[in-house]
């Protein structure tokens, strides 16, 4: 059937998008999931939608890491933004919760403290569902970082208090 076909196509892009991954090439890697995406979103195939999503997670992950050793804030946090646009599609809270820590440090780096702040209380969030400790740490500490940033002294304190008794 004419689904079937799209679906065997979207998984050789998923493939082709892997290999890709493995030789280092995430540009490349990229075309191929985002292709891998499109087409098992046209054809509704959560499996292959789900896959790759996750796939696309971590090459937008490499490729904004890239940009920020660069200095290209601007560019790392759009790829941080589709990181978390496809971390939601891959339907793995994880895998949502650590891109919007992510998320929100660029944010932070380039001086939007209040949508910092929003992104590191849904991992905060994801991170207490998950009794995730140290996931916990590093959003406390990055929410104090962005209230101090913001002059809400106050809230910063109350933040790495509570950091201690993580």
């Amino acid at each position: 059937t004419e689904v079937d076909a799209r679906e065997s196509i979207a998984k050789a892009n998923l493939n082709l998008g892997s290999c890709e991954e493995k030789q280092g090439n995430f540009e490349e890697a990229r075309k191929y999931h985002e292709k891998a995406l499109s087409i098992a979103s046209s054809c509704d195939s959560l499996p292959l939608q789900i896959k790759s999503a996750s796939r696309l997670v971590n090459v937008y992950k490499t490729l904004a890491e890239a940009c920020e050793a660069d200095g290209k804030h601007q560019e790392a946090t759009g790829l941080y933004e589709r990181c978390l646009h496809c971390a939601r599609l891959s339907k793995d809270s994880t895998l949502e919760g650590q891109t919007c820590h992510r998320l929100g440090k660029a944010k932070h780096s380039m001086g939007q403290y209040q949508e910092a702040i929003e992104l590191q209380k849904q991992y905060l969030e994801i991170c207490k569902t998950h009794d995730d400790r140290p996931g916990e740490s590093a959003a406390r500490a990055a929410l104090a970082h962005s209230y101090e940033a913001l002059g809400s002294t106050a809230e910063a304190i109350k933040q790495l208090e509570n950091l201690l008794s993580v």
